[in-house]
Parts: structure tokens; sequence; C-alpha cells
């Protein structure tokens, strides 16, 4: 797990990585294709031209591979339970941590892994997750507490390590999709609006424990008293 974990932080790095107009991962794999066209060229043995074709195509192969797992995976661990040490932090406390997965303005969304962000719970009742998606740009996701749909413990495969994490389940409610005015069509005098159906999971990690039981507290209270 500590290899995978560690593959998929690197190829992040890669994928995101700019060098010379191009990123990191796509000279990763023009460099092998750069080598089999020059030993065609030369008229190197078969064997050898085969060597870089292979690992050109391999390269292709595991970025697309980790693209599609979102370069982390998620292991759940049902035998850890939430500590009662621990309370809910109050309204408007932040809490840091750090986010991966699909995250937005209203006009705008992007997919993270492992951005520093915060936590917090607005007195409504609605949950905030803050991200930072580079210098003085965030992202947020904000969720209604009827929305949560499952808090999951368990360990994200990313990094030098795998880490302790939160996978929470919700009904998205916030995004692009939302940003349009909103239209309100009359029916027996009750007001109607797009309904909230796209269920999404982001997974929060964390550098101190007492964070991580904080705020999976504060996610199952609001989603026991929705």
């Amino acid at each position: 797990m500590r290899l995978l974990s560690r593959l998929y932080a690197f190829m992040y790095w890669a994928r995101r990585r700019p060098l010379l107009g191009l990123s990191v991962s796509a000279w990763l794999v023009l460099l092998p294709l750069f080598i089999f066209f020059a030993g065609v060229l030369l008229r190197w043995p078969q064997p050898w031209k085969l060597v870089w074709l292979g690992v050109a195509l391999f390269l292709v192969l595991a970025f697309a591979l980790a693209g599609r797992a979102g370069y982390k995976r998620f292991v759940g661990d049902p035998q850890v339970d939430l500590d009662d040490e621990f309370a809910a932090p109050a309204d408007e406390q932040r809490v840091p941590l750090r986010a991966t997965g699909i995250f937005s303005v209203q006009n705008f969304e992007n997919y993270v892994v492992e951005h520093p962000a915060e936590y917090w719970r607005v007195p409504l009742g609605q949950h905030v997750v803050m991200v930072q998606n580079g210098p003085d740009s965030f992202l947020y996701q904000i969720i209604e507490p009827q929305h949560i749909r499952e808090v999951q413990p368990g360990y994200l495969i990313f990094g030098r390590e795998p880490q302790t994490a939160l996978a929470l389940r919700f009904t998205v409610s916030w995004g692009p999709e939302f940003a349009e005015e909103p239209r309100f069509y009359e029916l027996n005098d009750a007001p109607l609006r797009k309904e909230a159906t796209e269920e999404r999971v982001v997974y929060f990690t964390f550098d101190h424990d007492a964070d991580r039981y904080a705020v999976w507290r504060s996610l199952l209270q609001s989603r026991n008293d929705g």
C-alpha cells in the first residue's frame, strides 16, 4: 500500500507540474517514444525498440488508470469508532484539514487531491469546506445537513504513506449546475426549485486526531439531527 500511495502522489504531481509547455507526465510518456523513434531511424535491434515502445504504452496506461482512480484510493475501516472524548466544534469554528474531491465556485469546479482546506459549520446548520486551489484562489463545498448520506472512517492511499481519513458521501446542491438564478413555479401555492439528486464523495485527512474526531462528530450530529 505504501508503494501505491507514493506512486499516486508522484503521478498527481507529474500531471499538474508544467515543464517547457507540457506537464511532467507528458514528458515522461514522450521520452520513451522519442527513444523508440530514434531507434527506428538508427535501425536498432528490434527487441530494444519494442522495449521502449512498451515503456511508453505502460506509462500511458498507468497514468490513465491513476487518473481514472483520482490518483488515490480509499479503504474503509469499520473497526474505527468515534471517540466520545472529542466534541463537535462550535459554530463558525474552523478546523484545518486536507481535502480530496470535486470542489466549486458557482461557475467553476475542479478536482483536487490533498489540498489545504478548512471546515466549519454555520449557525443555520450548513457545512462549509473551503479548499485552497492556488494563490488567493479558493473552491468550496457547501452541504445541507439533510443531504449527508454517510460518513465513513478509513485510510486514504496517497502520499508518503496511507493516511487516516474520513469519506463523506452527500447529495450535491452547490456548484456550476446551481449557478443560474433559481426559477420558481407555483403549484398549490408551494414554490419548487431544482432538486439535489447527484451524489458525490469527498475525502478529508488531518494532521491531528482531535480535528478528525471533531469534524466526524459534527457531520454525524448534523446527519442525525436532519
